[in-house]
């Protein structure tokens, strides 16, 4: 169905069964068990679960593993002139599970595997390549690009210059249209994607719902930002007052069909996951460094179950657990 990005490879996309926005090789799905990130002296290596180096201390970053590959840097290094912006720089590739290096380190980004494919660029431009490093989708000059989740990848085609904002085309996994809806849409999860639309033709202020796989808006895009499904509740931001990205202001929680489900009392949410979700209230934001995320300064943290009752609750950052106090693994 309409055009079809470049699809190079005419053999079949590795599926792996594996485990969701800033650092490139950090978003994506599922982890590998089995490998530990470790530093030492600004450096990263990787053990195995018993604690043996399988990976000595020889990358400059890194990021997670997923689907049985990690992407590694070496050439990294801090900018002086951007406090808390981290590293950047450097060359790209990922290594496997062993450790040996499976794709060169010649790539200027390289995100995350998810569903098979890892989004990387260089000189030759933004492509998906699969876990041999093969090329599999050609995206051009595409504004940005989304990992693929549940079959499709959101390609994001930017006609500010025309005053239309954006547009999101859907691949599937042979680079081919599925469908293109108007606005900003992230990738799906249990059936359905955030959508950011303007307000109005004339607005910068932004808009989000949500849409099904077939492009039809399923939540009218009504809230300040909002997250992904996970176990049939969303997070949502009512209003935005603050201009820090997913924290400040009122969330609460809503269903599939937008209905809440947990008014919006708190100042930041975190996925749901086994029933037990992270949220914040109470203090105020404050950003230490320029380009460093603003942190809670008051307030407390709280672990909820899905009818808002506070599970426990601390001053500091609390990590997943489930109803009996068992370590969770989170979702994000």
């Amino acid at each position: 169905m309409g055009e079809t990005v470049s699809h190079i490879s005419t053999t079949a996309v590795i599926l792996c069964i594996c485990g969701w926005i800033a650092h490139p090789a950090i978003a994506g799905e599922g982890s590998c068990p089995e490998m530990r990130r470790f530093e030492h002296n600004g450096q990263f290596g990787f053990k195995d679960k018993a604690g043996n180096v399988i990976v000595g201390p020889i990358y400059d970053d890194t990021g997670d593993f997923a689907c049985g590959r990690c992407a590694v840097n070496q050439g990294a290094g801090l900018d002086a002139n951007l406090p808390g912006a981290g590293k950047h720089g450097g060359k790209w590739g990922y290594i496997n599970a062993r450790g040996e290096l499976v794709v060169p380190l010649a790539l200027d980004w390289a995100y995350a595997f998810s569903e098979g494919l890892a989004q990387v660029s260089d000189q030759r431009g933004r492509r998906f390549i699969d876990t041999d490093g093969k090329t599999v989708i050609e995206l051009g000059s595409v504004s940005s690009a989304g990992d693929f989740s549940e079959g499709l990848a959101p390609i994001h085609i930017d006609e500010s210059a025309r005053k239309k904002g954006w547009r999101t085309r859907f691949i599937n996994k042979k680079g081919e249209t599925v469908f293109e809806v108007a606005g900003y849409a992230g990738g799906f999860r249990e059936g359905l994607a955030v959508l950011s639309v303007r307000k109005d033709a004339e607005s910068e202020t932004k808009q989000c719902g949500y849409i099904d796989r077939s492009g039809k808006v399923v939540i009218a895009p009504k809230f300040a930002e909002a997250f992904d499904f996970h176990e049939g509740l969303a997070g949502v931001r009512t209003t935005k007052t603050v201009g820090w990205h997913y924290k400040g202001d009122t969330w609460g929680y809503i269903d599939r069909t937008g209905r809440w489900v947990l008014e919006p009392n708190y100042n930041e949410t975190h996925p749901f996951c086994n029933g037990v979700a992270r949220v914040h209230v109470g203090g105020r934001l404050r950003q230490h460094a320029v380009h460093a995320p603003p942190v809670w300064e008051g307030g407390e943290w709280q672990l909820i179950d899905r009818k808002g009752t506070v599970l426990k609750r601390s001053k500091e950052w609390l990590e997943y657990e489930d109803a009996k106090g068992k370590p969770n693994a989170r979702n994000r």
